[in-house]
Order: structure tokens, then C-alpha cells, then sequence
């Protein structure tokens, strides 16, 4: 894995077939920024060999990545785009839409699967907004995954709130 460093927008940047990162943290120093992803990748990469260790087929391994998100991240209403990202998810168990989908791309993506981020409108109770989510293919089939959908925690719920949800895992 390797990042590379935007000076025009104060980007970082990770990028391969598959997957696509981007990281603006409001840092001090790069130094701090490489740590960072770093340490994000070593957390997801953990996370992976937990849920191949414990799941034998793709299916059941997509959805300890989607539960996993789900019990490990609060849905944080804001206007704030570093919430927003795969780091934001998977090191302060915060994030919104794109940042679900970032960090469950990456997590298949390590686990030999393939997943892409979808970005078009998302229909709820609160109205219709713009919404991330992913596109995976499972055994030469294609199937929507929504995990941002499915969380119904956020910082303001409480933890006897929680309800599991997989409404929206391989639709």
C-alpha cells in the first residue's frame, strides 16, 4: 500500500484497481497524516484476518464486515468532510455514507473481493439526499450493500437503542 501526497489540495491519496482513498485530515505535519492511514491500514487489515479467520464462505465474511462497521461506528450528523472518510470509520468509530461505504470497500478489497462505491441519492424518512453506498459481487453475482442504512446508531442514541439491522446487505 502506498500513499501519495497532493500539494495543490492538501490531499493524501491511496489508489488502486479497486480502490480509491482519499485523505484530508486537518494535520499539523505529513508525518502525521502517513501515520494515520497507516495505522487504518493495519486496523482494517486486523479486522480481515479476524473475519477470514472465523468465516468460511464470501457471503458470511461480507456480512462480519458489514456487522463489524455496524457495532463499530456511530453514524455522525455533520457537516464535516474528514467524518466522512474510511479513517474517520475505522479509527474513531465515526463517520457518515461515503465513509461506510470507503471503509466496507476496503475491507473486501482485502479479503479478495470485489466491492465499489456507489454515490447517487438516498430516499429515508428524513427526505431524499445525496448517498454512498456499495456494489459487490459475489459469486459471479451483483448485489447493493447499505451499511450506513443499516446502522441506526448515532452519537445521540444510546446503546439500549440499537437494533441490528441487515435491510439493506446483498439487495
Amino acid at each position: 500500500f502506498e500513499f501519495t501526497y497532493h500539494e495543490k489540495d492538501g490531499a493524501i491519496y491511496y489508489q488502486s484497481v479497486d480502490v480509491h482513498l482519499q485523505l484530508k485530515p486537518e494535520y499539523e505535519s505529513l508525518q502525521a497524516v502517513v501515520e494515520e492511514g497507516n495505522a487504518m491500514i493495519e486496523i482494517a487489515k486486523a479486522i480481515c484476518d479476524q473475519i477470514i479467520n472465523e468465516h468460511e464462505s464470501n457471503q458470511m465474511r461480507l456480512l462480519a464486515a458489514h456487522d463489524y462497521l455496524i457495532l463499530n461506528t456511530a453514524y455522525l450528523v455533520g457537516e464535516n468532510e474528514y467524518d466522512n472518510t474510511a479513517t474517520s470509520c475505522l479509527l474513531r468509530g465515526v463517520s457518515r455514507c461515503h465513509g461506510y461505504a470507503l471503509s466496507f470497500q476496503f475491507l473486501s478489497m482485502l479479503m479478495q473481493m470485489e466491492s465499489h462505491v456507489v454515490i447517487g441519492l438516498g430516499t429515508n424518512e428524513t427526505g431524499t439526499q445525496p448517498h454512498a453506498w456499495n456494489y459487490v459481487v459475489l459469486e459471479d453475482q451483483g448485489y447493493f450493500v447499505d451499511v450506513t442504512f443499516d446502522d441506526p446508531m448515532t452519537l445521540e442514541a444510546s446503546l439500549s437503542d440499537f437494533i441490528p439491522m441487515r435491510s439493506y446487505f446483498l439487495r
